[in-house]
């Protein structure tokens, strides 16, 4: 009898095992499997003002509607490090590299945000929504 107890503690350890190395790579495909968009649009006052490729570090000044904001690139990154804007929100943000991401400096009317171009996407040149707000 106590054989047999042995014998199911060693099947129940086996187990916990698979299940935790199980957890260990699904959490490594979540948090390492970045969506990256590879380029940079950014829109000024509502139009695209220019796109820039999240492979190719750069150093770019983005003249907004009431002042400019300076856009760095680097390492796949894209951050807003200066902008005249009085609240300076924007150079808080920190760096985006995921499609949806975003930095918006709202004095200047401008917008950095990361996408993935239609011929990247495979959707023939459609556009895809998320949603639609009225």
């Amino acid at each position: 009898m106590n054989n047999d107890i042995f014998l199911n503690k060693k099947k129940e350890i086996r187990i916990w095992i698979i299940l935790i190395c199980i957890s260990i790579l699904l959490m490594f495909v979540v948090f390492f499997n970045k969506d990256s968009g590879g380029y940079v649009q950014v829109k000024v006052n509502g139009k695209v003002y220019a796109e820039y490729s999240l492979n190719r570090d750069g150093k770019y000044v983005i003249d907004g509607v009431n002042g400019h904001n300076t856009l760095v690139i680097k390492d796949g990154y894209a951050r807003v490090v200066d902008a005249t804007c009085p609240d300076k929100v924007c150079e808080h943000m920190g760096k985006i590299s995921r499609v949806g991401q975003s930095i918006v400096c709202l004095p200047n009317k401008v917008v950095v945000e990361i996408i993935k171009k239609n011929n990247e996407s495979g959707n023939d040149g459609e556009t895809e929504y998320d949603g639609v707000v009225k």
